[in-house]
């Protein structure tokens, strides 16, 4: 009687051994940049509770008909609530946040997060653009006042919000999301 012998021949490992290669190259890559991922999400966020801070501030400023006064004149503040049952001083600039300083102080703080200052945000292919002002163009480069920036990301300013504020009364300030390495 003669046995049998079952298994796989060496062309069969050698092609399951690729496909298995194959696979891990390019899913890899794609989990090790979840991290990434995560702090851009986060920026984004960041962003929209930015212009809802600022809508909520602006109306704060509009009841108490100070949307006219620059950061310079001292009545140029209002009373927001800090969601702790008290309030935070908030000041103005034509009705909106001077700076990202005031909104960070505005919105729910967050440790991941850090006001930086910023000499100029360009937008990019991956930038993207809030057009909260809405003469503003993809491709203008815009120097915000200050930025808000994700202290995880390996380049902070290059995860983070820029934030310019109003020139004046009729306009509103510029918020700019920049995403490019949020590694």
């Amino acid at each position: 009687m003669e046995k049998k012998q079952s298994g796989f021949t060496l062309v069969e490992l050698v092609t399951t051994v690729t496909i298995v290669g194959v696979l891990a190259a390019i899913a890899i890559p794609r989990f090790a940049n979840l991290g990434a991922d995560a702090r851009a999400g986060v920026i984004k966020n960041t962003a929209s509770a930015m212009k809802q801070a600022n809508d909520t501030i602006f109306s704060k400023a509009a009841s108490a008909n100070i949307t006219g006064l620059s950061s310079g004149n001292s009545l140029a503040i209002v009373q927001i609530p800090d969601g702790k049952g008290g309030f935070v001083s908030i000041n103005t600039h034509y009705g909106y946040a001077a700076n990202a300083t005031q909104l960070y102080n505005a919105m729910v703080q967050n440790p991941d997060l850090v006001v930086g200052n910023d000499s100029a945000v360009v937008a990019l292919t991956d930038t993207e653009l809030f057009k909260y002002n809405s003469g503003l163009t993809a491709g203008q480069a815009v120097a915000p006042d200050s930025a808000i920036q994700h202290t995880k990301a390996q380049f902070p300013t290059k995860c983070e919000v820029g934030y310019t504020k109003a020139a004046n009364s009729n306009t509103a300030p510029i918020l700019i999301t920049v995403v490019t390495d949020c590694s």
